[in-house]
Formats: structure tokens, C-alpha cells, sequence
């Protein structure tokens, strides 16, 4: 399949964006582009007086996929944090494979919502899986029909989510990782540029509307496979690192 890659004439930004699909899915999309389920969560005590409580919600890049324990962006940003706030404490409530439904239905329990509702900053990376998912899962339909429903689904949930959680914690600062594209090298010849640049629109609007901080990721990946761990989908330590430094600023 990469060899073909190779060959697919960049004819037209429709055709990329099913290929940059169909891409996602050999690379990454377990069981053939079923979700993973969102699991339980686990029970976490509520906000002490005098803490600087900062949560992180999402997918595998909050979670740190790729880099080695303690070396994702979340922890990063925490030992800065760490030494500038008394009494810090960080909950990462990623999990790996999470879709923006998946989240909505973490953000339906008591704890999450809890820790949500208490914290000074929260971190956030939802719709890559939307995105990786929703063609291995199409069945006969045609791979751009599937990509523009999930990409309905996508803004709907991540407008639910972000008001969900505005609503929760109106003061709270909340960062919202975009999309970045891991195949901008010999794979896909850069087919998936338009699609995420696409979806990165639609979900900074969102994110404005909410008063929440997108913070770009696309330039740091462009054309830099260096900075992608083994899988070449998810970032390395000095990928992670500089995504940290995006959202050190947005903080």
C-alpha cells in the first residue's frame, strides 16, 4: 500500500482527502476502524483548598502516546506549572482511541465533571479518531461520504464539549490541541494537507466561540517525520516538546 501511495497523482483535493482517510486507517485505526471505548473513570479526590488543579481530557496525544513515560506534552507543561504554582496537582484523564462521543459520555460522569468544574486549566486533544475512525467503519460507503458525516459529528460533539465544559468552569483556561497531518512525507506526498487544514478551521471557530485556545500543530509536523515516534503517527519526546511550547504560551 505505501508503494501505491507513491504513485497517486495529486489530482485534486477530494481524492486526497480520502486518501489522507484511507491512510489514517492502515496506520492507525484498531479493529478496522472500530472505536475504542471509552473506559470508566477512575475515582480522583476533588480539589483541596489552596491547589492549582490543572486536568487533561482527550486522545493519545494528551495521554502522551509515542514518547517515553513522562515525556508528553501534558508533563511538560506540568513541571512548569509545578514549580510556579503552590500546591499543584495534574489529573490526566486521556484514553488512548477516544472520539469526541466518547468524551461527551466521560464528561457525563460525576468525577470528571467534578475535577472539570474545580480546575485552574485544562488541557484537551479530541478529533483525530473522529477522523482516523470514521472510513474503516464506512463499510460500502463511499470514503468521502464518511469523512463529511463524521466531520458533522466532529463539530457538533466539540461544540457540545467545549459549551459543556464553559459551562461547567466559566474561568478555567482551556487549550484545545488541532490537528496536525503525519503523512507529509514520501507516504501520502502531503494528500492530507487540505483535509486537516479543513477540520483545523472548523474546530479553532468552535473553539473561539467558547472562549477556548486553539493551539496550532500542523506547521511543527509538516515535513518533519524526525519528530514522530516509531509509529510515525504519534510525536516523540521532541515532538511532544514542542507542542508544550505552544501551549505554555496559550496559558
Amino acid at each position: 500500500m505505501r508503494s501505491f501511495w507513491r504513485t497517486v497523482p495529486l489530482l485534486a483535493s477530494l481524492p486526497l482527502a480520502a486518501a489522507l482517510a484511507w491512510g489514517f486507517v492502515e496506520a492507525l485505526a484498531p479493529a478496522r476502524g472500530s472505536a475504542v471505548p471509552a473506559a470508566a473513570p477512575r475515582e480522583a479526590p476533588p480539589k483541596r483548598a489552596g491547589q492549582f488543579l490543572a486536568i487533561a481530557i482527550g486522545d493519545s496525544l494528551t495521554r502522551g502516546t509515542g514518547a517515553a513515560p513522562g515525556s508528553g506534552y501534558v508533563d511538560d507543561v506540568a513541571q512548569d506549572l509545578r514549580r510556579g504554582k503552590t500546591g499543584f496537582r495534574l489529573e490526566n484523564l486521556a484514553i488512548e482511541g477516544l472520539e469526541t462521543a466518547g468524551l461527551r459520555e466521560l464528561l457525563s460522569h460525576p468525577e470528571p465533571r467534578s475535577l472539570a468544574a474545580s480546575a485552574d486549566a485544562i488541557f484537551l486533544s479530541i478529533g483525530g479518531n473522529d477522523l482516523s475512525h470514521a472510513v474503516g467503519r464506512a463499510g460500502s460507503e463511499a470514503p468521502l461520504e464518511a469523512l463529511g458525516r463524521a466531520r458533522r459529528t466532529f463539530e457538533g460533539n466539540l461544540d457540545a464539549i467545549l459549551g459543556e465544559l464553559r459551562e461547567l468552569n466559566p474561568s478555567a483556561k482551556i487549550v484545545l490541541l488541532l490537528l496536525y497531518d503525519p503523512f507529509t512525507g514520501s507516504e501520502l506526498g502531503g494528500a492530507g494537507s487540505a483535509l486537516i487544514v479543513d477540520w483545523n478551521a472548523a474546530a479553532q471557530k468552535i473553539a473561539l466561540s467558547r472562549g477556548v485556545s486553539a493551539v496550532p500543530t500542523f506547521d511543527l509536523f509538516e515535513g518533519r517525520a524526525d519528530r514522530l515516534s516509531r509509529d510515525h503517527f504519534h510525536p516523540n519526546e521532541e515532538g511532544y516538546r514542542l507542542i508544550a511550547a505552544r501551549v505554555k504560551q496559550a496559558l
